[in-house]
């Protein structure tokens, strides 16, 4: 409908374009996909009703059998156990935290109404500190098929937070990648010469 509304303003949108653009969209934050220390993060900024009943859609229907660790921070004026009953399963790993706003809602008043659905929950109110415990609980199973499916999700300021926690780290790779390749470069170019050119030394 929108694209035959645009065609009237500009001749160029088509809805063949349309539908060519559409696979080529991203939305940073919403069922998006990011790997960190050989783990694969699924970030999404849902944090209403309606934006985690959608999310658990999207679990249900592409990962149905995988087991599913969550990082789950949400702001105290949300509609709490709502939410917590559309996005989790009995048997759901849930750690808690606080996203950084004057809003969010302590991880220990969060844990109280995350245990109402599942008891396999603890709680960690520094979000940096919760999401390095997170990451290693996924970590620990030695074949990564069975690791559990990691969810950081409930409020926009934590998946951001934790967003940018991840590209920091994959700038210090690639920073601390680029020193080490340049020092290689510098150690070749400083290895022994060759024994025809040591001869030229000697008197």
């Amino acid at each position: 409908m929108t694209a035959h509304l645009l065609a009237n303003i500009d001749d160029r949108i088509t809805v063949d374009k349309v539908k060519a653009a559409l696979p080529l969209v991203t939305w940073p934050g919403r069922f998006e996909c990011m790997t960190v220390r050989g783990v694969d993060v699924l970030l999404d900024g849902a944090h209403n009703p309606a934006g985690i009943r959608a999310l658990r859609a999207g679990l249900d229907e592409i990962f149905p059998e995988k087991k599913r660790l969550y990082l789950l921070g949400i702001l105290k004026d949300k509609e709490i156990d709502v939410m917590l009953r559309a996005l989790l399963r009995k048997e759901d790993a849930v750690v808690v935290t606080m996203p950084v706003s004057a809003r969010a809602d302590s991880a220990a008043d969060l844990l109280r109404h995350v245990r109402r659905v599942t008891e396999h929950a603890r709680a960690e109110g520094n979000y940096k500190a919760a999401f390095s415990a997170a990451l290693s609980e996924v970590r620990t199973a030695e074949n990564a098929d069975e690791r559990p499916l990691f969810i950081v999700c409930g409020s926009l300021y934590l998946i951001g937070a934790v967003r940018s926690l991840i590209l920091e780290e994959a700038d210090g790779r690639k920073a601390a990648a680029m020193l080490s390749a340049q020092g290689a470069g510098k150690r070749g170019k400083n290895k022994e010469r060759p024994v025809q050119e040591l001869g030229k030394d000697v008197p």
